[in-house]
């Protein structure tokens, strides 16, 4: 039993120190392990195994957002039910929620079925809402990529006549601004040195002149 609950079926997580070898368990079930970012985790509190509704949604089957601070031990319920992995870029995170199981229109364009973009500041526990629906990349400490889509969004980014497309935007963090490259992007191919940004484009999804 590492957690102290009790009985020993379940999922615990571990803190590891290669230097030391001192191994520390997370005070709370996660299920699913962790994202690790300056002296923070982040990572799922289960519904079921909490006992509790802590979206404030009025049910209890959600996988939640926490954040755990290594240094204090002080744990932070974002209230977001996570759909997919963290991205963490040293000072920041970026965590991608659902709207169907946090059952909030979280950006605002009249439904609750989008996955939609959100940053946390490590240094001030600061929580944004980029209003961007899609997945999120940290490119360096400073950007983040992401793939916006059109679909979920209901906006035409690349001004094609449709809302089909995954447009690439970039988020500079330190301010919140939001570039659009009115491009398609492919998957992993962004390169970044401060400055200068290399990307592979699909013809197909440029579109605003008439040709590929």
């Amino acid at each position: 039993d590492r957690n102290g609950d009790g009985d020993a079926e379940d999922i615990v997580s571990l803190l590891i120190n290669l230097s030391t070898g001192l191994t520390t368990v997370l005070p709370e079930e996660t299920g699913t392990g962790g994202v690790l970012f300056e002296d923070h985790i982040a990572y799922l509190l289960s519904e079921y195994v909490a006992g509790e509704d802590l979206t404030g949604d009025g049910d209890s089957n959600d996988y939640v957002v926490h954040i755990l601070n290594l240094s204090t031990g002080q744990v932070t319920n974002l209230s977001l039910a996570r759909y997919n992995s963290g991205e963490n870029s040293n000072h920041w995170m970026a965590i991608t929620a659902s709207e169907r199981d946090t059952v909030v229109d979280l950006n605002g364009d009249g439904d609750e079925r989008d996955s939609v973009v959100f940053t946390y500041q490590v240094s001030t526990g600061a929580l944004n809402n980029t209003g961007m629906a899609g997945s999120a990349k940290a490119i360096s400490d400073q950007w983040l990529e992401i793939p916006a889509s059109e679909f979920q969004s209901g906006i035409d980014y690349n001004e094609d006549g449709d809302t089909s497309d995954t447009i690439t935007h970039f988020l500079r963090l330190a301010t919140g601004e939001i570039y659009n490259t009115n491009l398609y992007m492919s998957s992993g191919n962004s390169r970044f040195d401060g400055n200068v940004l290399m990307v592979g484009i699909f013809e197909g999804y440029i579109g605003t002149d008439g040709e590929d």
